[in-house]
């Protein structure tokens, strides 16, 4: 399937289109403050054919959408996992010791995403970007995908040409 379908495939299993918009535009502004170019061989965006479209720095899933409108995240350690109604998904280790973990988060269509989620995803992703050289999943790399994020008017041209709907 080329990249085009099934970015086409994994957009129709979000939540809504507003809802889409919001979490590529919080992914988005994860790569500016981190200053994450298309180029950069640490990162690796994703178009797997399960549905899911991962945010992947190094070897560790950063940021992914959920289709129940939850967001996928790594936090740090000791994160307060409750403080922002969110549950643990799995942890992430080094040499056998927890580090990291990665949370599911709702994210609200009409209000704004957690401040201290995403300072603590901000955290943890600069850490992965201190401590790797390349991102194992680059070879799976889509390089439409940040276009997709980074430009709206790109972003609003898929949406239309393809004549998305949204559950």
């Amino acid at each position: 399937m080329e990249a085009y379908e099934q970015l086409t495939q994994n957009l129709s299993g979000l939540p809504s289109l507003k809802w889409a918009l919001k979490y590529f535009d919080l992914v988005k502004k994860l790569f500016t403050d981190l200053d994450i170019s298309p180029s950069d061989p640490r990162l690796a965006l994703t178009l797997p054919k399960n549905g899911i479209m991962p945010v992947n720095l190094g070897q560790r899933y950063v940021l992914c959408p959920r289709t129940d409108g939850y967001v996928g995240c790594i936090v740090p350690i000791d994160f307060d996992t409750e403080a922002v109604e969110g549950f643990e998904v799995f942890f992430f280790s080094h040499k056998g010791i927890n580090d990291a973990k990665f949370i599911d988060i709702p994210l609200h269509e009409n209000m704004p995403f957690s401040e201290y989620a995403y300072s603590a995803c901000m955290e943890e992703s600069d850490k992965i970007l201190q401590s790797c050289t390349k991102s194992g999943f680059r070879k799976y790399h889509v390089p439409m995908l940040y276009d997709f994020i980074m430009e709206t008017s790109v972003r609003n041209e898929i949406v239309q040409l393809t004549g998305l709907t949204y559950k």
